[in-house]
């Protein structure tokens, strides 16, 4: 299984994954530091549920740091910037020798 190499992960961006509600709103866990590519570029993109939103960013990462990306995870990028994951997608090529990455839909 090939990854993505590193040098081409030139941002690093902050994620606290979503941990559930409370009276109070969302909560979230600890920040962890992913390394990835960040495109500041808006997209239509459908969710799961089918719902059609609007990305307002799109990171690529390795498939290891997909856990800590979850849908309503919060994400400050390198700009200051905070936001929310949307949606995520594994690319995944069944050891067929692509580069192995997990793309995420930031609001």
């Amino acid at each position: 299984m090939a990854e993505i190499p590193r040098p081409l992960l030139r941002h690093r961006v902050d994620v606290e994954p979503r941990l559930g509600t409370s009276p109070r709103g969302d909560v979230y866990g600890d920040p962890v530091t992913v390394r990835c590519l960040v495109e500041e570029r808006r997209r239509q993109v459908r969710a799961d549920d089918g719902a059609e939103l609007v990305a307002e960013a799109t990171l690529r990462a390795r498939l290891a740091d997909a856990a800590v990306l979850g849908v309503g995870a919060r994400v400050t990028l390198p700009t200051g910037r905070t936001t929310w994951v949307l949606d995520v997608r594994r690319h995944d090529d069944a050891a067929l020798g692509a580069w192995q990455h997990c793309e995420v839909m930031l609001a």
